[in-house]
């Protein structure tokens, strides 16, 4: 552990993982924690966070584990003050990439990262994504389909041996009807 000592802030002295959070594995109250400055707030705290909470920083430092600067809040809670302390991703972006404006209207979101793009132009990121990426893109698609393949042939493999003698019966059923109808021929 490391003191920073302009911001006071109480650092881990490992590396942290690719977010920028110390990590651990320890249990507390029967669940697991997973990150350190958590760790550090339910040591001081005495309890887990309420549910839907979770526990932020004041100083907008990941890797500190200073109790003092460490509260519990909601992810609103943080993101206003993400926007407040200037940290948001493309916070003053005014016009796309494309030259087109930065407005509510004209703005796609992606779920997944937050990333911004613009409505008109999107189909055109996707395609030139798609350009750069088509042997990546190509690999991804063989492989889920192969795994697609395997996935069918062990649900099958399954199937007949949960139902290996229902379907030789069936099988020995259909043999002896054939038989039966090219004698009568």
């Amino acid at each position: 552990m490391t003191t920073d000592s302009d911001a006071s802030c109480i650092l881990i002295s490992y590396k942290p993982n690719e977010y920028g959070y110390g990590k651990c594995r320890v249990k507390r109250f029967g669940r697991v924690i997973w990150r350190a400055h958590v760790l550090a707030w339910v040591d001081a705290n005495g309890r887990l966070p309420a549910e839907g909470m979770q526990i932020n920083h004041t100083c907008h430092n990941r890797a500190c584990i200073n109790p003092e600067h460490l509260y519990e809040g909601t992810h609103q809670d943080n993101m206003n003050d993400m926007k407040s302390a200037g940290r948001q991703k493309n916070h003053s972006m005014t016009h796309f990439k494309c030259g087109c404006e930065v407005t509510p209207e004209n703005t796609y979101t992606n779920p997944k990262n937050g990333g911004r793009t613009c409505h008109k132009h999107r189909p055109e990121y996707q395609r030139e994504y798609a350009q750069a990426n088509k042997e990546k893109i190509s690999e991804r698609r063989r492989e889920y389909r192969q795994a697609y393949k395997d996935n069918i042939k062990e649900q099958k493999r399954e199937y007949y041996q949960a139902n290996k003698e229902k379907i030789l019966a069936q099988q020995k059923e259909y043999r002896q009807a054939n038989k039966e109808k090219r004698a009568a021929q």
